[in-house]
């Protein structure tokens, strides 16, 4: 059985917000955790939830191959990667 891990941040309200990790790791060896922003081949996606033991991506819905993707942020810690992620929207 996989350990269960988290990571913690802050929002922008100040709060604590935990989030849980994957299983996988990015090219680089850094844990990805849920809510995490990936950069794989050009496209920027966030991690979303655990679905019968396969991760989602939004937009690009990769499933679990992350070897090549790259965490650049969280949607929590880094807000303006998702303006870049919604098109500065």
């Amino acid at each position: 059985m996989r350990e269960l891990k988290f990571r913690r941040c802050t929002n922008d309200a100040g709060e604590e917000i935990y989030l849980r990790y994957i299983g996988l790791k990015d090219k680089n060896g850094t844990g990805i955790y849920e809510r995490d922003i990936v950069r794989k081949s050009g496209h920027m996606c966030v991690v979303t939830q655990l679905v019968i033991a396969k991760w989602l991506i939004e937009e690009d819905r990769m499933n679990s191959s992350m070897s090549c993707a790259e965490v650049i942020g969280n949607i929590y810690e880094n807000p303006e990667l998702m303006e870049d992620f919604n098109g500065g929207k």
